[in-house]
């Protein structure tokens, strides 16, 4: 660390400068939600940071059926229409994606009882239940987030307008 134009060879680990008082004192990162956090002593190991969790786990789906999980993502590559039914489970924030090719047959949403989808675009929303379901052409790719506890999906996003609501 430079001081004044000078090296100071003796400061380790991170330093804060108060240019009030003309003082260095040791600063140390912490860990927080998905963060984990190793201070190291400055000389023998530095500091590191790493994110704990993130990103999705992608799934491929070769069958013609799946049950999602929650923060997962999910890839139909049957030439049959895939069903792909929403997690029982899941808490308001928690989002399940489909990736949806041209070499699919298509897939369908399906929900358990209680469950729903809402399309923000549109305003349509699919009947409440096992009997409501989303429709999506094999190109489209969406993404639902759960945004009433185990019961209200809403689309995200979603790549074109190849989906039925039911």
């Amino acid at each position: 660390m430079v001081i004044n134009n000078v090296l100071n060879a003796q400061v380790q680990g991170l330093q804060n400068f108060n240019s009030t008082t003309g003082v260095w004192t040791g600063r140390t990162i912490t860990n927080g939600g998905g963060v984990s956090v190793s201070n190291g002593d400055g000389t023998s190991g530095n500091p590191t940071i790493t994110v704990i969790g993130g990103g999705m786990t992608w799934n491929v789906v070769s069958g013609t059926s799946d049950s999602m999980a929650t923060n997962n993502g999910y890839m139909p590559t049957n030439a049959s229409s895939t069903s792909l039914l929403l997690p029982a489970t899941a808490n308001v924030g928690d989002i399940v994606a489909i990736c949806g090719t041209n070499a699919n047959g298509g897939y369908i949403i399906t929900q358990n009882a209680g469950q729903s989808i809402q399309m923000s675009a549109t305003g349509a929303v699919t009947t409440v239940g096992v009997t409501g379901q989303l429709n999506c052409l094999g190109s489209t790719t969406i993404c639902l987030i759960c945004i009433t506890v185990d019961t209200t999906w809403h689309i995200l996003w979603a790549t074109g307008s190849n989906f039925q609501a039911v």
